[in-house]
């Protein structure tokens, strides 16, 4: 038997929820996927990839080499759609980055 496929040009619907994924009768069952992983869904059609991230600086004990000094977390802070901000949190530290540089005071 022969393989067949087919092209999904629109992805209006998103998501498909397991209440609709058998309603194949439906327009928004052709628009829709079934599981979507790292992809943003456009309101006029197309998926587009997640946007990655940018490597901004090393950590500030990644010289030490030693695992307890190197434990540190990385978060975002978005306070509006103007301002947003990386925070890394060490032992006894925080620094904040914006906009690929590094916040001074």
């Amino acid at each position: 038997m022969a393989k067949v496929d087919l092209v999904q040009t629109t992805f209006t619907g998103g998501k498909i929820s397991e209440s609709l994924s058998a309603r194949s009768d439906t327009r928004m069952y052709e628009n829709s996927c079934d599981t979507i992983n790292n992809f943003l869904v456009r309101p006029y059609g197309p998926l587009i990839s997640c946007p990655g991230t940018e490597y901004i600086n090393d950590t500030k004990n990644s010289a030490s080499g030693t695992a307890s000094t190197n434990r540190v977390r990385v978060i975002e802070f978005i306070f509006s759609r103007t301002d947003a901000y990386v925070i890394e949190m060490g032992p006894s530290y925080f620094r904040f980055f914006t906009d690929g540089a590094s916040v001074e005071s």
